[in-house]
Protein backbone atom coordinates (compact mmCIF):
# COMPACT_ATOMS: atom_id res chain seq x y z
CA UNK A 1 0.00 0.00 0.00
CA UNK A 2 1.56 3.46 -1.46
CA UNK A 3 1.05 6.34 1.11
CA UNK A 4 -2.08 8.06 -0.82
CA UNK A 5 -3.86 4.89 -0.59
CA UNK A 6 -2.90 4.64 3.08
CA UNK A 7 -4.31 8.34 3.67
CA UNK A 8 -7.23 7.43 1.93
CA UNK A 9 -8.27 4.22 4.49
CA UNK A 10 -7.58 5.84 7.41
CA UNK A 11 -9.12 9.24 7.09
CA UNK A 12 -12.20 10.57 6.38
CA UNK A 13 -12.77 11.66 2.32
CA UNK A 14 -13.14 15.50 3.96
CA UNK A 15 -9.79 15.36 5.39
CA UNK A 16 -8.13 13.37 2.96
CA UNK A 17 -9.21 15.58 0.18
CA UNK A 18 -7.54 18.51 2.19
CA UNK A 19 -4.48 17.11 2.49
CA UNK A 20 -4.26 16.27 -1.05
CA UNK A 21 -5.11 19.65 -1.66
CA UNK A 22 -2.25 20.59 0.85
CA UNK A 23 0.98 18.53 -0.60
CA UNK A 24 0.47 20.63 -3.83
CA UNK A 25 1.17 24.14 -2.01
CA UNK A 26 4.42 25.33 -1.92
CA UNK A 27 5.96 24.98 1.94
CA UNK A 28 5.28 28.00 4.42
CA UNK A 29 8.69 29.84 6.12
CA UNK A 30 8.24 30.57 9.82
CA UNK A 31 10.62 31.63 12.80
CA UNK A 32 10.40 32.31 16.54
CA UNK A 33 11.80 35.24 17.90
CA UNK A 34 14.55 35.22 20.95
CA UNK A 35 12.71 37.10 23.18
CA UNK A 36 15.04 36.94 25.84
CA UNK A 37 17.31 39.93 24.36
CA UNK A 38 15.24 40.65 21.46
CA UNK A 39 11.77 42.22 20.58
CA UNK A 40 10.05 42.61 17.01
CA UNK A 41 11.60 45.50 16.24
CA UNK A 42 14.91 43.49 15.25
CA UNK A 43 12.92 41.60 12.62
CA UNK A 44 10.36 43.66 11.35
CA UNK A 45 11.70 44.12 7.74
CA UNK A 46 11.36 40.11 7.46
CA UNK A 47 7.67 39.77 9.15
CA UNK A 48 4.96 39.01 6.95
CA UNK A 49 2.40 38.10 9.10
CA UNK A 50 2.16 37.08 13.32
CA UNK A 51 1.48 33.16 14.34
CA UNK A 52 -2.03 32.43 15.29
CA UNK A 53 -1.06 31.10 18.82
CA UNK A 54 2.49 31.35 19.27
CA UNK A 55 3.04 35.78 20.53
CA UNK A 56 6.78 35.56 19.65
CA UNK A 57 6.69 33.69 16.33
CA UNK A 58 6.38 34.70 12.85
CA UNK A 59 5.60 33.88 9.43
CA UNK A 60 8.42 34.97 6.58
CA UNK A 61 7.57 35.09 2.43
CA UNK A 62 11.12 33.70 2.11
CA UNK A 63 13.35 31.39 3.34
CA UNK A 64 15.99 33.05 5.93
CA UNK A 65 18.79 30.37 6.40
CA UNK A 66 21.41 32.97 4.69
CA UNK A 67 20.14 36.20 7.00
CA UNK A 68 23.01 36.87 9.48
CA UNK A 69 20.67 37.31 12.51
CA UNK A 70 19.81 33.41 12.37
CA UNK A 71 22.93 32.55 13.18
CA UNK A 72 23.74 34.98 15.66
CA UNK A 73 20.91 33.86 18.01
CA UNK A 74 18.28 36.65 17.40
CA UNK A 75 15.26 33.78 16.09
CA UNK A 76 15.11 30.28 14.86
CA UNK A 77 13.67 29.02 11.91
CA UNK A 78 10.92 26.13 12.65
CA UNK A 79 7.77 25.04 11.03
CA UNK A 80 4.74 26.89 12.68
CA UNK A 81 3.13 23.36 13.86
CA UNK A 82 6.73 22.62 15.87
CA UNK A 83 6.29 25.77 17.50
CA UNK A 84 3.27 24.99 18.77
CA UNK A 85 4.76 23.27 22.03
CA UNK A 86 5.18 26.87 23.53
CA UNK A 87 1.32 27.13 23.37
CA UNK A 88 0.48 23.94 25.37
CA UNK A 89 3.71 23.03 27.33
CA UNK A 90 3.56 25.58 30.22
CA UNK A 91 7.14 25.89 32.08
CA UNK A 92 8.10 27.67 35.13
CA UNK A 93 11.48 28.55 36.39
CA UNK A 94 11.71 25.66 38.73
CA UNK A 95 11.21 22.95 36.39
CA UNK A 96 13.88 20.45 35.65
CA UNK A 97 12.67 19.51 32.03
CA UNK A 98 14.23 16.35 29.20
CA UNK A 99 13.68 16.78 25.49
CA UNK A 100 14.65 13.26 24.88
CA UNK A 101 15.07 13.36 21.15
CA UNK A 102 15.84 17.42 20.72
CA UNK A 103 18.15 17.70 17.51
CA UNK A 104 18.23 20.15 15.53
CA UNK A 105 17.13 22.04 18.38
CA UNK A 106 13.75 23.86 17.76
CA UNK A 107 11.48 22.73 20.23
CA UNK A 108 14.48 23.15 22.89
CA UNK A 109 15.18 26.44 21.91
CA UNK A 110 11.14 27.24 22.18
CA UNK A 111 11.28 25.88 26.09
CA UNK A 112 14.82 27.88 26.73
CA UNK A 113 13.46 30.60 25.61
CA UNK A 114 10.19 30.53 27.71
CA UNK A 115 12.38 29.60 30.61
CA UNK A 116 14.46 32.73 30.33
CA UNK A 117 17.61 30.96 31.80
CA UNK A 118 15.66 29.84 34.61
CA UNK A 119 15.45 25.83 35.44
CA UNK A 120 17.37 22.94 34.07
CA UNK A 121 16.78 21.64 30.20
CA UNK A 122 18.94 18.80 29.40
CA UNK A 123 18.69 18.66 25.73
CA UNK A 124 19.90 14.98 24.50
CA UNK A 125 20.10 13.30 21.32
CA UNK A 126 21.25 9.91 20.54
CA UNK A 127 23.24 10.68 17.24
CA UNK A 128 26.42 11.99 18.06
CA UNK A 129 26.68 14.35 14.71
CA UNK A 130 23.53 15.26 15.01
CA UNK A 131 23.50 16.14 19.21
CA UNK A 132 27.38 18.41 17.88
CA UNK A 133 24.78 20.17 15.79
CA UNK A 134 22.08 20.38 18.33
CA UNK A 135 24.73 22.33 20.70
CA UNK A 136 25.91 24.14 17.97
CA UNK A 137 22.24 25.60 17.46
CA UNK A 138 21.87 26.27 21.33
CA UNK A 139 25.31 27.84 21.68
CA UNK A 140 23.85 30.66 19.32
CA UNK A 141 21.76 31.59 21.87
CA UNK A 142 23.64 31.94 24.83
CA UNK A 143 21.45 30.19 26.91
CA UNK A 144 23.17 29.42 30.87
CA UNK A 145 20.24 26.66 31.70
CA UNK A 146 20.63 24.37 28.94
CA UNK A 147 22.73 21.34 29.11
CA UNK A 148 23.56 19.12 25.63
CA UNK A 149 24.17 15.42 25.68
CA UNK A 150 24.28 12.44 23.55
CA UNK A 151 22.38 9.49 25.06
CA UNK A 152 21.01 6.55 24.11
CA UNK A 153 17.95 6.30 27.17
CA UNK A 154 17.75 2.26 27.01
CA UNK A 155 20.85 2.57 28.90
CA UNK A 156 20.58 4.95 31.77
CA UNK A 157 16.67 5.84 32.09
CA UNK A 158 16.86 3.48 35.44
CA UNK A 159 19.16 5.74 36.97
CA UNK A 160 16.70 8.93 36.31
CA UNK A 161 13.99 7.56 37.95
CA UNK A 162 11.01 10.35 38.98
CA UNK A 163 13.30 13.02 38.11
CA UNK A 164 12.28 15.56 35.61
CA UNK A 165 9.15 17.60 35.89
CA UNK A 166 8.52 17.69 32.48
CA UNK A 167 9.49 15.62 29.60
CA UNK A 168 9.64 16.23 25.59
CA UNK A 169 9.32 13.56 23.66
CA UNK A 170 9.50 14.67 19.62
CA UNK A 171 9.19 11.15 18.36
CA UNK A 172 11.44 9.81 15.67
CA UNK A 173 8.69 8.79 13.11
CA UNK A 174 8.02 7.80 9.55
CA UNK A 175 7.87 11.48 8.62
CA UNK A 176 4.45 11.92 6.20
CA UNK A 177 4.15 15.35 7.21
CA UNK A 178 7.47 16.41 5.81
CA UNK A 179 6.40 15.53 2.46
CA UNK A 180 5.74 18.69 1.40
CA UNK A 181 9.24 19.82 2.07
CA UNK A 182 11.33 16.46 0.84
CA UNK A 183 9.64 14.87 -2.06
CA UNK A 184 11.95 12.06 -1.73
CA UNK A 185 10.51 11.37 2.19
CA UNK A 186 7.15 10.72 0.07
CA UNK A 187 8.84 8.07 -2.04
CA UNK A 188 10.39 6.56 0.42
CA UNK A 189 7.55 5.75 2.87
CA UNK A 190 6.57 2.24 3.61
CA UNK A 191 4.70 0.34 6.05
CA UNK A 192 7.48 -1.62 7.34
CA UNK A 193 9.14 1.82 8.33
CA UNK A 194 5.78 2.61 10.08
CA UNK A 195 6.46 -0.30 11.94
CA UNK A 196 9.95 -0.09 12.94
CA UNK A 197 9.82 3.47 14.40
CA UNK A 198 6.38 2.48 15.97
CA UNK A 199 8.33 0.16 18.09
CA UNK A 200 11.15 2.55 18.53
CA UNK A 201 8.14 4.94 20.15
CA UNK A 202 6.72 2.51 22.59
CA UNK A 203 10.42 1.77 24.28
CA UNK A 204 10.88 5.40 24.51
CA UNK A 205 6.93 6.22 26.09
CA UNK A 206 8.20 3.84 28.70
CA UNK A 207 11.69 5.09 29.31
CA UNK A 208 10.02 8.72 29.53
CA UNK A 209 7.26 6.95 31.95
CA UNK A 210 9.99 5.85 34.61
CA UNK A 211 11.84 9.03 34.42
CA UNK A 212 8.86 11.71 34.91
CA UNK A 213 7.70 12.88 38.34
CA UNK A 214 4.86 12.25 39.81
CA UNK A 215 2.26 15.32 38.71
CA UNK A 216 4.91 15.42 35.73
CA UNK A 217 3.38 16.07 32.37
CA UNK A 218 4.71 14.65 28.94
CA UNK A 219 4.58 16.22 25.45
CA UNK A 220 4.75 13.60 22.87
CA UNK A 221 4.67 14.60 19.17
CA UNK A 222 5.35 13.50 15.96
CA UNK A 223 5.45 14.67 12.01
CA UNK A 224 3.62 11.98 10.86
CA UNK A 225 0.10 11.30 9.78
CA UNK A 226 0.03 7.24 10.74
CA UNK A 227 -2.27 6.75 13.05
CA UNK A 228 -0.21 3.86 14.04
CA UNK A 229 2.57 5.89 15.83
CA UNK A 230 -0.19 8.63 17.39
CA UNK A 231 -3.45 8.08 18.79
CA UNK A 232 -2.97 4.27 18.54
CA UNK A 233 0.85 4.46 20.16
CA UNK A 234 -0.50 6.62 22.90
CA UNK A 235 -3.87 4.28 23.38
CA UNK A 236 -1.69 1.61 24.36
CA UNK A 237 0.51 3.63 26.89
CA UNK A 238 -2.10 4.44 28.35
CA UNK A 239 -3.94 1.47 28.77
CA UNK A 240 -0.65 -0.01 30.69
CA UNK A 241 -0.54 2.70 32.96
CA UNK A 242 -3.43 3.57 35.24
CA UNK A 243 -1.60 6.54 36.79
CA UNK A 244 -1.55 8.60 33.34
CA UNK A 245 -3.91 11.05 32.38
CA UNK A 246 -4.82 12.91 28.81
CA UNK A 247 -5.25 16.63 28.95
CA UNK A 248 -7.87 18.03 27.08
CA UNK A 249 -6.37 20.36 24.08
CA UNK A 250 -9.18 21.31 21.66
CA UNK A 251 -10.75 22.50 24.15
CA UNK A 252 -11.97 25.57 21.42
CA UNK A 253 -12.50 23.10 18.91
CA UNK A 254 -9.82 24.49 16.65
CA UNK A 255 -7.46 21.42 15.59
CA UNK A 256 -8.54 17.98 14.70
CA UNK A 257 -9.14 15.21 16.99
CA UNK A 258 -7.36 12.03 16.88
CA UNK A 259 -9.60 8.99 17.23
CA UNK A 260 -11.04 8.74 20.29
CA UNK A 261 -9.92 12.03 21.02
CA UNK A 262 -6.21 11.27 21.66
CA UNK A 263 -4.62 13.81 21.30
CA UNK A 264 -5.16 16.35 17.90
CA UNK A 265 -3.92 16.88 14.50
CA UNK A 266 -2.26 20.31 13.80
CA UNK A 267 -3.54 20.13 10.25
CA UNK A 268 -1.57 21.95 7.42
CA UNK A 269 -4.54 23.08 5.97
CA UNK A 270 -5.78 24.88 9.55
CA UNK A 271 -3.19 27.49 9.33
CA UNK A 272 0.41 27.90 7.10
CA UNK A 273 2.48 24.80 8.80
CA UNK A 274 3.51 21.60 7.54
CA UNK A 275 2.08 19.21 10.63
CA UNK A 276 2.14 17.95 13.95
CA UNK A 277 0.62 15.12 15.80
CA UNK A 278 0.31 16.43 19.59
CA UNK A 279 -0.84 15.01 23.04
CA UNK A 280 0.35 15.96 26.51
CA UNK A 281 0.05 13.32 29.28
CA UNK A 282 0.23 14.02 32.97
CA UNK A 283 1.36 12.00 35.83
CA UNK A 284 -0.90 11.65 38.75
CA UNK A 285 0.25 12.13 42.57
CA UNK A 286 2.02 15.47 42.75
CA UNK A 287 5.12 15.92 44.54
CA UNK A 288 7.61 18.77 45.45
CA UNK A 289 9.94 19.87 41.91
CA UNK A 290 13.03 17.28 43.07
CA UNK A 291 16.86 19.58 42.82
CA UNK A 292 20.24 17.43 43.48
CA UNK A 293 22.75 19.67 44.18
CA UNK A 294 25.59 18.08 42.73
CA UNK A 295 29.17 19.18 44.24
CA UNK A 296 30.95 20.01 41.05
CA UNK A 297 34.65 20.89 41.14
CA UNK A 298 34.02 24.98 41.59
CA UNK A 299 36.68 27.10 39.16
CA UNK A 300 37.85 29.82 41.58
CA UNK A 301 38.17 33.06 38.71
CA UNK A 302 37.28 36.12 39.95
CA UNK A 303 37.17 37.93 37.03
CA UNK A 304 33.71 35.64 36.58
CA UNK A 305 32.23 36.23 39.46
CA UNK A 306 30.01 39.16 38.10
CA UNK A 307 28.14 36.44 36.05
CA UNK A 308 26.83 35.18 39.37
CA UNK A 309 26.66 32.22 38.92
CA UNK A 310 26.31 29.05 41.58
CA UNK A 311 28.36 27.31 39.64
CA UNK A 312 31.17 27.40 37.13
CA UNK A 313 32.62 24.05 35.74
CA UNK A 314 35.27 23.05 33.96
CA UNK A 315 36.33 20.90 31.14
CA UNK A 316 39.38 20.00 28.91
CA UNK A 317 37.94 22.25 26.38
CA UNK A 318 36.13 25.14 28.47
CA UNK A 319 34.71 26.79 31.69
CA UNK A 320 31.06 26.59 32.10
CA UNK A 321 28.47 28.52 34.22
CA UNK A 322 25.18 27.04 35.62
CA UNK A 323 22.96 27.10 38.28
CA UNK A 324 20.55 24.53 39.16
CA UNK A 325 21.20 20.67 38.27
CA UNK A 326 20.92 17.24 38.56
CA UNK A 327 22.89 14.63 38.87
CA UNK A 328 24.16 14.59 35.42
CA UNK A 329 26.95 11.14 36.07
CA UNK A 330 24.89 8.84 33.42
CA UNK A 331 24.67 11.62 30.68
CA UNK A 332 27.26 11.72 28.21
CA UNK A 333 27.77 15.78 28.64
CA UNK A 334 28.44 17.74 25.49
CA UNK A 335 27.30 21.44 26.73
CA UNK A 336 27.06 22.36 30.59
CA UNK A 337 24.86 25.44 30.35
CA UNK A 338 26.45 28.56 29.17
CA UNK A 339 30.27 28.06 27.99
CA UNK A 340 31.96 31.14 29.13
CA UNK A 341 35.95 30.14 27.51
CA UNK A 342 37.00 28.49 25.31
CA UNK A 343 40.27 26.64 26.13
CA UNK A 344 42.50 25.45 22.75
CA UNK A 345 46.19 24.61 23.27
CA UNK A 346 45.89 25.81 27.19
CA UNK A 347 44.80 28.86 25.67
CA UNK A 348 41.85 30.55 27.30
CA UNK A 349 39.54 32.99 25.35
CA UNK A 350 35.96 33.95 25.69
CA UNK A 351 33.12 32.18 24.10
CA UNK A 352 31.08 32.20 21.62
CA UNK A 353 28.00 31.59 23.70
CA UNK A 354 28.94 34.10 26.43
CA UNK A 355 28.78 37.20 23.30
CA UNK A 356 24.83 35.87 23.17
CA UNK A 357 24.20 35.65 27.00
CA UNK A 358 25.46 39.53 27.46
CA UNK A 359 23.55 42.31 27.01
CA UNK A 360 24.61 44.99 24.42
CA UNK A 361 25.66 47.75 26.70
CA UNK A 362 29.24 47.38 26.39
CA UNK A 363 29.48 46.39 22.79
CA UNK A 364 31.20 47.83 20.22
CA UNK A 365 29.13 48.99 17.13
CA UNK A 366 30.12 48.06 14.24
CA UNK A 367 29.21 50.33 10.81
CA UNK A 368 27.72 48.03 8.33
CA UNK A 369 31.61 47.71 6.58
CA UNK A 370 32.99 46.84 9.35
CA UNK A 371 30.06 43.95 10.03
CA UNK A 372 31.09 42.83 6.60
CA UNK A 373 34.60 42.29 7.29
CA UNK A 374 33.64 40.67 10.89
CA UNK A 375 31.35 38.01 9.31
CA UNK A 376 33.99 37.16 6.87
CA UNK A 377 36.84 36.51 9.44
CA UNK A 378 38.77 39.86 8.63
CA UNK A 379 40.77 41.92 11.35
CA UNK A 380 39.17 45.15 12.33
CA UNK A 381 40.50 48.64 13.05
CA UNK A 382 39.52 49.17 16.57
CA UNK A 383 40.90 52.39 19.23
CA UNK A 384 40.26 50.39 22.32
CA UNK A 385 42.84 49.25 25.13
CA UNK A 386 44.19 46.15 24.07
CA UNK A 387 41.85 43.25 25.65
CA UNK A 388 38.38 41.31 24.49
CA UNK A 389 35.25 43.06 23.37
CA UNK A 390 32.20 42.24 22.20
CA UNK A 391 30.81 43.54 19.00
CA UNK A 392 27.44 43.58 17.62
CA UNK A 393 25.42 45.03 14.76
CA UNK A 394 22.03 47.01 14.42
CA UNK A 395 22.06 45.65 18.97
CA UNK A 396 22.62 42.32 18.15
CA UNK A 397 25.77 40.36 19.73
CA UNK A 398 28.36 38.88 16.79
CA UNK A 399 31.03 37.53 19.01
CA UNK A 400 34.07 38.75 20.31
CA UNK A 401 37.11 40.39 19.29
CA UNK A 402 40.97 40.45 20.88
CA UNK A 403 41.91 44.43 20.98
CA UNK A 404 45.82 44.06 20.58
CA UNK A 405 47.55 47.48 18.95
CA UNK A 406 44.50 49.16 18.24
CA UNK A 407 43.77 45.77 16.06
CA UNK A 408 40.86 43.98 16.28
CA UNK A 409 41.73 39.88 15.90
CA UNK A 410 38.57 38.47 14.82
CA UNK A 411 36.84 35.46 16.84
CA UNK A 412 33.55 34.91 15.03
CA UNK A 413 33.72 31.28 14.51
CA UNK A 414 34.82 29.73 11.17
CA UNK A 415 31.87 27.61 11.09
CA UNK A 416 29.59 31.01 10.94
CA UNK A 417 31.72 33.04 8.61
CA UNK A 418 30.64 34.27 4.96
CA UNK A 419 30.43 37.01 2.64
CA UNK A 420 28.27 39.28 1.72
Amino acid sequence: MNFLDYLQKEYSKDVYEKLINEFDKERTYSFILNTIKYDETFVSDIIYKKHPYIDNAYYSKQSLGNDYRFYNGVFYIQDAASMMISKFLDVNENDIILDMCAAPGGKSIDIAIKLKNNGVLISNDINYSRAKILSNNIENYGFSNVFVTCNDFEKIYKFYNKKFSKIILDAPCSGSFMFRKNEFAKEDWTQEKVKKYSFMQENLLEYAYYMLQDGGTLYYSTCSLSKQENENQIEKFLNKHEDLELIDLNKDNEFVNGDKNIGIYIMPYLFECEGQYICLIKKHCKTSIFFNNINFSNVKMKELNFLNFKNLYKTDNGIYGFNNVINLKYFNVLRYGLKILDIENKKIKPSLALSRYLDNDSAIKLTYDEFKQYISGQQLNINKENGYYIVSYNNINLGFIKVSNNKGNNLYPKKLRCFL
